[in-house]
């Protein structure tokens, strides 16, 4: 079972999970879902486990401030500062 935030967990197909993954769930950056899970045998299926929730991550926002640093400007070079004050979209900016 997942939730979209929305407090209603909504039964996945049984087609899409395995003992150890889930697939077929589409997922939309920037909304953060809940995954509860049961086990099941013959006999019937065991209560929920606890959720696990998950932000699924999404593009950065934008650097801002983009200024030339007239310091270490050159006639070779363009010197330029931004700051990095914004949201990193769930994961670590790995460059610029």
């Amino acid at each position: 079972m997942y939730d979209q935030g929305s407090g209603t967990y909504i039964q996945l197909e049984s087609s899409v999970a395995t003992k150890y993954y889930l697939t077929s769930v589409t997922l939309i950056s920037g909304v953060t879902y809940s995954f509860k899970i049961t086990a099941r045998n013959s006999v019937g299926s065991s209560v929920y486990s606890e959720a696990l929730s998950v932000l699924a991550a999404r593009i950065p926002d934008k650097p801002v401030s983009l200024a030339n640093d007239e310091s270490i400007t050159t006639a070779y070079q363009v010197g330029l500062t931004w700051s990095d004050d914004f949201y990193t979209g769930g994961s670590s900016v790995i460059d610029y």
